[in-house]
């Protein structure tokens, strides 16, 4: 039997029944789960307990056998699996849940079990759950886990209790991995383990496979309410004396700290603060190349000065508003993607200019996340031979916007002249934190490591001057090193790859005891374990 994307269920005689969920009156339903187990059950239960498996079963049974038992196959490896699936099952049948013991497998299926009952709609099993989390924490033997699970659920009070009661905690080793748990994982990078005996609530501390799950914002949080809990004057007589302030740390004022800064997260509108440089570009005065305006008329633009290209510009690519008048054959070079895309080749005597042209033949960018105008314009730049913005964006979002724009569309050339770009930037610049974000993109783990080295032992000290002021503490920069990653606004770490955002941190916590000076903290001791863990 077969499911409707293709993917084939378990042969019968491969299905085995689970002992507790066995055929039985009124069960006129059969799970299938992903790893060949069959749960019979009443289908009043899962149409009254799922919103789409009501309307699965109100649409028709088509799948019904001689025994007037309906199959439905879950084809999910990685969370309709049976272990996940009795545990949403006894949600709906109103049954407890066990707490897990400290078996990360067992917090691991309570976890694909809040993504399950997400996927089909199973709100009452999920406030069902939630409770029992709550009720968890009467016992806090495993923090990070209910801390982890607790986000999941968004649930601000219940981490900031979880980080005031069990922040001074001693934790034991972890137990193994779900990396672990395929027969070919016999050996782990020192990056994929643990610190054991850290402090509960210090990430650099944790395994990286459970940071992961966390959802970023409240790992972000908590690492910068840690930060300006043990910084409480954030500014240079703080870090001389590190040792001293890092001996205690009041973790009720971290948790208290925390919950502030996702509260007013949570009630602030996220705009991203804009360059200075950048804007000037954009919206400035300054005279542009191929860019048009739109105005409320479809098709008529707002003629600026031709400049280089204007005079030969034959079709129009648009996002956000704005147009930009562009040679085909520009495009065209530059992207196989836009190469069939476009009607190539073309009558070059029948081109009119774009100015004169209505109607001319135009490319419609969408996706707000990578097509903007901004990135954009940085790609077009790049096409026709400009570099980067110099000095680059204080919001690195556009320039990592304009990398994934380019591979987007094949644009392989223009991927290397913006690598290329970001290593000739490297040298005497005060830029530390842009470089080494655009350096990940590229996986360029010696640039990184020589930007962690060069510019490590910076102070930087941002006013906030380009963030906008109804913008929550978190989007903003506070005093520290450049690669203090708490420091950093949350938009900044969250567009470095994760390997590389824990790695620099893991680097970073393992050199305290080489830190004392000045250099204040000796980054080169930094950079070189940043690259051994990025390499093993």
């Amino acid at each position: 039997m077969s499911t409707d994307d293709g993917i084939e269920s378990p042969p019968h005689t491969s299905i085995k029944t689970h002992e507790r969920y066995g055929p039985a009156d009124r069960r006129d339903i059969a799970l299938i789960s992903s790893d060949g187990i069959a749960f019979h059950v009443g289908s009043m239960y899962l149409a009254f307990g799922s919103g789409v498996w009501r309307d699965m079963l109100t649409a028709g049974r088509p799948n019904t056998k001689p025994n007037g038992v309906d199959e439905i196959a879950l084809t999910d490896k990685d969370i309709e699996h049976s272990q996940a699936l009795v545990i949403l099952l006894d949600l709906l049948y109103g049954l407890p849940v066990t707490r897990p013991t400290d078996d990360d497998r067992e917090w691991i299926n309570i976890e694909n079990t809040i993504h399950l009952a997400r996927k089909y709609d199973c709100s009452g099993a999920l406030q069902a759950l939630h409770h029992a989390i709550r009720g968890w924490l009467l016992k806090l033997e495993e923090p990070r886990r209910l801390f982890l699970l607790a986000a999941m659920f968004d649930d601000i009070e219940a981490c900031s209790m979880i980080i005031k009661l069990a922040g001074r905690m001693q934790c034991p080793p972890e137990p193994r991995s779900a990396l672990e748990f395929r027969p070919s994982a016999t050996a782990k990078s020192a990056l994929a383990q643990r610190i054991p005996g850290g402090h509960a609530f210090d990430v650099a501390t944790w395994a990286p496979s459970l940071a992961r799950r966390l959802p970023f914002r409240y790992m972000f949080a908590l690492m910068r309410a840690e930060y300006e809990a043990r910084h409480p004057a954030q500014g240079v007589a703080g870090w001389r004396s590190w040792k001293a302030i890092t001996a205690q740390v009041d973790w009720e004022a971290v948790s208290v700290r925390f919950r502030q800064l996702l509260e007013e997260d949570k009630t602030t509108e996220k705009a991203m603060p804009a360059s200075p440089s950048f804007t000037a570009r954009v919206h400035g005065k300054s005279k542009r190349r191929y860019m048009y305006t739109v105005l409320a008329v479809p098709y008529l633009a707002l003629a600026l000065p031709e400049g280089q290209w204007g005079h030969r510009a034959d079709m129009l690519i648009s996002s956000d508003n704005v147009r930009f008048r562009v040679k085909s054959m520009c495009l065209a070079a530059a992207s196989p993607v836009w190469r069939d895309m476009l009607e190539i080749p073309r009558v070059q005597a029948k081109v009119q200019p774009v100015e004169t042209c209505l109607h001319a033949q135009e490319i419609v960018l969408t996706d707000r996340d990578l097509e903007g105008s901004g990135s954009l314009e940085i790609l077009m730049d790049a096409i026709h031979g400009e570099p980067l913005p110099a000095p680059l964006p204080i919001n690195v979002c556009m320039p990592k916007a304009a990398v994934g724009l380019a591979r987007k569309y094949d644009c392989r050339a223009a991927l290397q002249l913006f690598h290329h770009a970001i290593r000739g930037y490297m040298i005497n610049s005060t830029q530390g934190r842009q470089l080494f974000v655009l350096a990940t993109l590229f996986g360029d783990i010696p640039a990184c490591e020589y930007i962690i080295e060069h510019s490590g032992h910076r102070f930087s000290e941002f006013d906030n001057m380009y963030t906008e002021h109804n913008q929550a503490r978190l989007a903003h920069f506070v005093k520290g090193r450049t690669f203090q990653v708490a420091a950093w606004p949350m938009y900044m770490a969250e567009a470095v790859p994760f390997k590389y955002l824990f790695a620099l941190r893991r680097a970073e916590f393992e050199s305290k005891g080489d830190a004392a000076t000045n250099t204040a903290r000796k980054w080169d001791v930094v950079a070189k374990r940043f690259r051994e863990l990025m390499t093993e």
